[in-house]
């Protein structure tokens, strides 16, 4: 292949434009071979990641010549050093800086390439092209893409090289992608809940949201964060489409009528939720470290009980729901927290922390559950004591489907 050579830090390094087709071939051993083990567990690359998704339908949209330009230069190490026979050669006199172009080709144990950044671009050009057939998957296999070339003499200066790479990646953080977004639904109810969007009637000040961070510190006046807005969104959303016996498209803006009207109950009509919005901001950092349902976490408890509310709401309505919910001791510091959600004095914000949690609610005021959920809640707070325990009694009796 056609390169440029140059050095950098006394090391020779490559540049050169290669089909998707040598990539994909190269990069094969990285993905597949057992010695790469770790260093792919190192990559932390999730192939259902929403970026790599957007990323792969964009590449499968737009036509050629504009699918890939955007996407930069791929960097990758070689085991090992390939033949360069220079034909043209810049010197520093021309500006050009120690440049040769030249012929570069790979011996047998150097064809092995090992991605050290631009993960991402390439699993979601790989998931473009299995969703292709024909012309369309030949077309985009031959497709041209930019690529840095650094060669290393072992699998040890490899793994350190990629290690050093991974660490000095530029990390977007969650909010980032969910402002960032495109054809996300979710990332649409969220800020339309702000008032972001015109169609919609919003239902919490976008000033009260914490654009940046997933957290909320003891001295933030912000009620909630996007990451809560985003996941309360997705939960009540799978929760209104397991009611739905319509098959067709549904109406987003109805949906959205339908996940801000919860929100909007719970901010008129449950107690902790109502004293932060409806009170001065300054208050909130004293109400958040008094009720855990204040917290994101906490939130998130509360909107996965509403939505279980959602599938028996023909027989308990959100309003009772909710009054029922008011009853409860939500102070952190309640001995009924402990263990449950509260881990010695800490919040604990796994994702089945805030399932059982919920469940543990939905058991409390009285939503009937089924065998299958009580066993496992029962399991589970047990699991959760130093001494093994039962569920506590009730606040109210199970109501009768």
């Amino acid at each position: 292949m056609l390169a440029q050579k140059y050095q950098s830090g006394g090391q020779d390094h490559y540049v050169s434009f290669v089909t998707i087709s040598s990539v994909q071939e190269r990069c094969q051993a990285f993905f597949t071979r057992e010695k790469y083990k770790e260093l792919r567990a190192l990559s932390t690359v999730n192939e259902n990641h929403k970026a790599i998704e957007e990323m792969a339908n964009f590449i499968q949209m737009y036509p050629l010549g504009n699918r890939l330009t955007t996407m930069g230069v791929f960097t990758f190490a070689t085991l090992s050093n390939p033949s360069f026979v220079p034909t043209e050669q810049f010197s520093e006199e021309q500006g050009y800086g120690a440049i040769s172009v030249g012929h570069l080709d790979f011996h047998a144990d150097s064809k092995e390439w090992i991605p050290l950044d631009g993960m991402n671009r390439i699993l979601a050009i790989y998931i473009a092209l299995s969703r292709l057939t024909g012309k369309q998957k030949t077309a985009l296999g031959n497709e041209f893409i930019p690529v840095l070339l650094l060669p290393v003499s072992s699998f040890a200066e490899c793994r350190e090289l990629f290690i050093r790479f991974r660490k000095s990646a530029h990390s977007i953080k969650r909010g980032e992608n969910i402002r960032t977004s495109v054809n996300d639904v979710n990332t649409k109810y969220v800020a339309s809940l702000m008032g972001k969007d015109l169609q919609n009637t919003g239902v919490i000040p976008e000033s009260l949201i914490s654009q940046k961070s997933n957290t909320l510190t003891n001295r933030s006046i912000q009620f909630s964060t996007l990451s809560v807005l985003y996941d309360s969104s997705k939960i009540l959303d799978q929760a209104l489409d397991s009611l739905s016996s319509n098959s067709t498209v549904k109406d987003v803006d109805k949906r959205y009528e339908e996940i801000a009207a919860v929100w909007k109950q719970l901010f008129d009509q449950f107690t902790p939720f109502s004293q932060a919005i409806h009170g001065k901001p300054e208050d909130i950092p004293t109400l958040r470290s008094r009720d855990f349902c204040l917290k994101p976490t906490g939130q998130l408890v509360v909107i996965s009980v509403l939505a279980k509310a959602l599938e028996i709401q023909k027989d308990l309505s959100l309003e009772e729901t909710i009054r029922r919910m008011n009853t409860l001791p939500w102070q952190t510091q309640d001995s009924l927290w402990q263990g449950v959600i509260v881990v010695d004095g800490r919040i604990n914000g796994s994702v089945q922390a805030v399932k059982y949690t919920a469940l543990f609610i939905a058991y409390l005021i009285g939503f009937p559950l089924s065998d299958i959920d009580f066993n496992a809640l029962e399991r589970w707070y047990q699991s959760t004591g130093k001494e093994k325990r039962k569920l506590p009694e009730r606040r109210f009796p199970v109501m009768q489907m």
